[in-house]
């Protein structure tokens, strides 16, 4: 059989790089010269009921094309994707459109994931409102929604043209968001940098010095995200106390915030670390003291009700597994992560996972007790 063979080079992405804007009541005026340089033909916003009650006059002062959906996670599905995408159709949005995504986690990954499918594609804004947002799901170019069996599972890379953080936004965030988003700042600590992470444990929660923290924490995913922006192996230190964290998050339908379901995750593959032998239990003993002192450990009533068989199919279900096989990323000391034949993450058997499910019980009946 004779065939002809065409090869067809695929040129790298036209955004090479997009730039993080810091600083305080900003958000406006930077957001407004961006579009204006780049000459787009709608700015459509996104954001959430909540955000929107708080920030209407302002949103409304540079767009007029919002587009308000209700506030939580039930709100990241493929339908609600569809939704959104129907409405862009409905104002007039074209290819030269941009979409501007204002709001927390939620709005962002699913802005991006709407932003990655229009049109095969169009240009988006993250205005990360929350800490959370501000130091992990605006940056990296994930999108995603999630479906009945786990979060995430449907989504797309898609870069932000920008990323605009805004510390005004703090002052109308309640302290539990905050405590939620410090999570994901002690993660990258814990993966990146010690010093760091003794920052973050001995801060003055009334006198947070949140421009510098949230600087550090976005420098951190930032360079990881350069070097491995697919996450093809280095980039997988970021899933650091996801896998678990995620189920956790699934099996509790949500009632658990993201960032305190990875903090319970986090500690979960602390212990799963010195199971393995990589790191001795003085570490874990201290961890979880210090995680105590930042009170991310919240909820531990939700926590004594998990059934490790309801666990599983959440844990097989996440992306970084093959072959069925569990895997997670390991510390080998606080600031540095396990590597594993050349890789960031590791095969975890059930009866590990299991075991670390009972010590996060053990240390949630302690603080119920403490209370």
């Amino acid at each position: 059989m004779n065939v002809t063979k065409l090869k067809v080079r695929i040129p790298a992405s036209s955004l090479s790089c997009y730039q993080i804007v810091f600083g305080e009541n900003h958000w406006q005026k930077t957001v407004k010269d961006f579009v204006s340089r780049k000459s787009y033909s709608h700015a459509f916003v996104l954001t959430d009921e909540q955000v929107y009650r708080l920030w209407k006059k302002e949103i409304n002062f540079f767009s007029r094309d919002v587009i308000v959906i209700p506030a939580g996670e039930s709100s990241k599905t493929i339908e609600q994707a569809v939704k959104v995408t129907e409405k862009l159709l409905e104002l007039g949005g074209d290819r030269k459109s941009v979409l501007i995504a204002m709001g927390g986690g939620v709005v962002g990954d699913l802005g991006g994931f709407v932003a990655s499918m229009y049109m095969r594609g169009i240009d988006f804004i993250q205005i990360p409102t929350t800490v959370l947002a501000m130091v992990d799901s605006s940056i990296g170019g994930k999108t995603g929604v999630d479906t009945s069996r786990g979060k995430n599972l449907i989504g797309a890379f898609h870069f932000p043209s920008l990323v605009v953080t805004d510390t005004a936004f703090l002052r109308t965030l309640p302290e539990e968001q905050k405590r939620n988003g410090l999570v994901e700042m002690v993660k990258h600590a814990l993966i990146a940098d010690v010093s760091y992470y003794d920052l973050l444990v001995h801060s003055d929660w009334e006198n947070m010095d949140w421009s510098t923290l949230l600087w550090k924490s976005c420098f951190i995913k930032a360079s990881v995200v350069a070097k491995d922006p697919r996450e093809q192996n280095l980039r997988q230190i970021l899933n650091f106390g996801h896998t678990l964290g995620h189920a956790i998050e699934h099996v509790l339908a949500y009632e658990l915030l993201h960032g305190f379901a990875v903090a319970w995750g986090m500690l979960g593959e602390v212990y799963i670390s010195m199971q393995m032998g990589l790191l001795k239990p003085s570490i874990v003993e201290n961890i979880a003291n210090d995680f105590r002192r930042l009170n991310i450990l919240q909820k531990p009533n939700l926590i004594r009700t998990i059934d490790w068989k309801d666990l599983e199919k959440p844990l097989l279900a996440d992306k970084k597994n093959t072959l069925g096989q569990v895997k997670m990323v390991l510390l080998q000391r606080p600031g540095e992560v396990a590597k594993n034949k050349g890789a960031y993450s590791f095969p975890v058997q059930g009866n590990l996972i299991q075991k670390a499910v009972e010590y996060l019980q053990n240390i949630a009946e302690e603080i119920d007790e403490a209370c």
